[in-house]
């Protein structure tokens, strides 16, 4: 039987070097998981603007970091058509209006731009529709577990209104619908007809980003036209 002393340095590598091994193992398997998930969410945010940082014009900084403000001073009395000098188009992350549906006690703030800061304080315009009035349709999103919960409730033939910092504008539901993200096609936000969309992740009482898509469809029925003189 060998009299030499165990060496402790050894026993531990060859603990330890295994134990090591296996850490790394782990952390690259989580990391090409979450990698994978990126790449599932990303392209979902990019459809329907969760967050468009990376769509901001050349020199804005992430809009998440965006001090957001305020051109909005409260519903505005307009008639049949504005002059488009009249409107004031509002800078990224935003508040230029509010989202109104006195039935189901909706009522929050609109923001132009959809990135995680401004959903946290309301809805969020995404940057491929245009603002009301502009004669195509007016798409935002809001997080289903703050006021956008309260779409659960809404009903064909509901009014929504929105004030804008030049105008009021009022829509009627026609429909609502439940759809995969990936499904959604929007193409919709370039045809000639002015309505109104808003859409949240479903289910309503799921935390987080969900696969499906609750969307409210609703065409307007009054509000001015902004014309180029």
């Amino acid at each position: 039987m060998s009299n030499r002393p165990v060496n402790g340095k050894k026993i531990a590598a060859y603990i330890g070097m295994p134990l090591l091994f296996w850490l790394i193992i782990m952390l690259v398997l989580v990391g090409l998981y979450f990698l994978t998930l990126h790449d599932y969410v990303l392209p979902i945010s990019q459809m329907f603007f969760t967050n468009t940082s990376e769509m901001l014009p050349d020199g804005l900084d992430d809009a998440s970091n965006t001090i957001l403000q305020s051109i909005y001073d409260g519903p505005v009395d307009s008639g049949e058509t504005v002059d488009a000098a009249l409107v004031k188009i509002p800078e990224y992350g935003t508040k230029y209006g509010e989202i109104v549906c006195d039935r189901i006690g909706l009522q929050c703030d609109l923001y132009f731009g959809d990135s995680d800061a401004t959903l946290k304080m309301g809805a969020g315009q995404t940057l491929r529709s245009l603002m009301p009035g502009f004669g195509q349709p007016t798409m935002a999103s809001g997080h289903n577990n703050r006021e956008f919960n309260l779409l659960k409730n809404i009903e064909i033939g509901d009014i929504i209104t929105v004030h804008t910092n030049y105008g009021t504008y009022e829509y009627e539901v026609s429909a609502t619908e439940v759809m995969n993200a990936a499904k959604f096609d929007d193409a919709v936000l370039i045809e000639q007809k002015p309505r109104l969309i808003l859409y949240t992740c479903y289910p309503f009482d799921m935390l987080g980003l969900t696969p499906k898509r609750f969307f409210v469809y609703a065409e307007q029925i009054s509000g001015p036209t902004v014309v180029f003189n």
